[in-house]
């Protein structure tokens, strides 16, 4: 509590009586906050279950019990299966389609490429494209 002075003992009543009324306008510090204080522990709870949850849910990463080898040796046959499945489908199309096809990845990768120049340059590929040649070719 403030150490009041006041030289009339009137007026040191009045300020008294004021700092008693403001302190009972706050609540009892055992009440004080109660709804937020059981919010914030049922809701921490909540989160804490939550992170519990994930972490029974199983370990990230290597299930397989497979070495980096053995994974990549696994991912190598993979891929060279889904290789082999492309070329057979890709021999079943005629030349026209092959071409076209060839002709259809060398735009993409042009694209690819304007992009990530664009996005190195973003002013010189701007002022390029005005111009009408892309890349400074």
């Amino acid at each position: 509590m403030p150490k009041i002075v006041s030289t009339r003992p009137r007026l040191r009543k009045q300020i008294m009586s004021s700092v008693g009324a403001a302190a009972s306008l706050q609540p009892a510090p055992g009440e004080s906050n109660r709804k937020t204080r059981t919010m914030a522990r049922g809701l921490s709870r909540e989160q804490s279950k939550e992170k519990n949850a994930k972490k029974a849910a199983g370990p990230k990463g290597n299930t397989e019990n497979l070495t980096p080898a053995q994974r990549a040796e696994r991912d190598k046959a993979a891929m060279a299966a889904k290789k082999a499945a492309k070329d057979a489908a890709k021999t079943g199309m005629s030349a026209e389609d092959l071409a076209a096809e060839e002709k259809r990845k060398a735009e993409q990768r042009a694209r690819q490429k304007e992009g990530s120049f664009a996005k190195a340059n973003p002013l010189l590929a701007k002022q390029l494209k005005k111009a009408g040649n892309p890349q400074g070719k």
